[in-house]
């Protein structure tokens, strides 16, 4: 099972055309990972999930593209934002600022089947997030018409989008399907 969540996380990953969705995705883990330790010691119920939920929101923030770039940001960061938070929690046991509550150890298939539901959890609020967030921070394709060269300045016919890959008019400087800035 964790085998098909590795395969899937590397499948996003490829999927992303740039660098930004790991920026992005990057930022997102940091804040969401360190709000699910927080939460998770402090016992909240679901800390891991709403840690992921606004941590996919923050890379969808981020971000600032399209729906689908917004929900594969949201998910890397809270994907890896669980392990970070665990390990942030770790330092803070090592260092003693934090002592886990004493009580009965689970059997492991126990704690193995939690850490799966965890990543699952963490997978739909994470993509939830950045669907969220990413649907009201949209960029404004009105800036289209304002944002073109003269054609004396294009260097070629036609070229492309380096977020989404979609054909643009020569001269172009904000893509219209995804709103994001084109080179000079």
């Amino acid at each position: 099972m964790l085998y098909t969540e590795v395969s899937l996380l590397g499948q996003l990953v490829r999927m992303s055309k740039n660098r930004e969705v790991g920026t992005a995705a990057f930022g997102g883990l940091i804040i969401g990972g360190a709000l699910t330790a927080i939460f998770g010691i402090t016992d909240l119920p679901l800390a891991s999930a709403i840690g992921g939920l606004i941590g996919g929101g923050i890379a969808a923030y981020l971000l600032y593209g399209k729906v689908s770039q917004g929900a594969m940001a949201g998910m890397l960061s809270a994907v890896f934002g669980y392990p970070f938070s665990i390990g942030i929690i770790y330092i803070l046991l090592i260092f003693g600022v934090y002592t886990p509550p004493s009580g009965p150890t689970p059997p492991m298939s126990v704690i193995q089947t939690g850490v799966i539901v965890e990543f699952l959890l963490n997978l739909v609020a994470g993509a939830i997030g950045g669907v969220v967030v990413s649907s009201v921070r949209r960029p404004s394709l009105a800036l289209e018409a304002s944002t073109e060269m003269p054609a004396s300045l294009g260097l070629g016919q036609s070229r492309y989008c380096v977020q989404c890959g979609a054909q643009l008019q020569a001269g172009t400087l904000i893509c219209p399907h995804c709103g994001a800035r084109q080179p000079g």
